[in-house]
């Protein structure tokens, strides 16, 4: 799915899913021109999220979590431009590890640009 940014799309996958985002949305900068009002926010933010299996062994609790900061353009409150940058942490099994080291994990970036707000 494309719900934790700064993992690649489609990345976990399951019969369950849970998500958790926390955005604090920061008022940077705000002016008119003529009567059209503009708005910028500062938007730093976290992301946590959990897929199950039926068939799964791994631990319940074992959560995938990203972090990011991003950029938001308003204009008169109803068009948004959205810049976000997001760092994640992706597992991923080593194919030529011994038996015991079931997985790594490397870093993974993600800059998006979308218009308007998912939520």
């Amino acid at each position: 799915n494309s719900m934790l940014r700064g993992l690649p799309f489609g990345r976990y996958r399951g019969n369950v899913t849970a998500y958790h985002t926390s955005e604090l949305r920061w008022d940077f900068w705000r002016f008119n021109i003529k009567k059209a009002q503009f708005k910028t926010l500062v938007v730093p933010f976290v992301e946590l999220g959990r897929v199950w299996t039926w068939e799964e062994e791994d631990d319940h609790l074992h959560l995938h979590g990203t972090a990011g900061t991003g950029l938001r353009f308003i204009y008169n409150d109803i068009f948004v431009m959205r810049f976000d940058v997001a760092m994640g942490l992706e597992e991923y099994r080593d194919e030529m590890a011994q038996a015991e080291e079931i997985s790594r994990i490397r870093p993974i970036l993600g800059i998006y640009a979308i218009i308007n707000h998912p939520f």
